[in-house]
């Protein structure tokens, strides 16, 4: 019986791990588009400072998105 538990704990840690997985590439994938949104947006050197802005967002956003990933486990 003990050693069904242990199965059943196992399976559950892989199960929550590739869901995790899945939500933290998700996470990639976004900061991945915003990232080039905000190079398409501020395509001049002179606007340096609004597409540091606009990186400086997305980076929070993926913090949030992978803390998020962590919260649902």
């Amino acid at each position: 019986m003990r050693r069904i538990a242990l199965v059943a704990v196992a399976t559950s840690l892989f199960a929550a791990a590739a869901v995790r997985a899945d939500c933290v590439a998700d996470c990639s994938s976004q900061y991945d588009a915003a990232m080039a949104a905000c190079q398409q947006a501020n395509p001049d050197p002179s606007q340096a400072n609004a597409m540091q802005s606009c990186m400086d967002q997305a980076q929070q956003s993926y913090g949030q998105c992978v803390d998020a990933c962590g919260a649902s486990q």
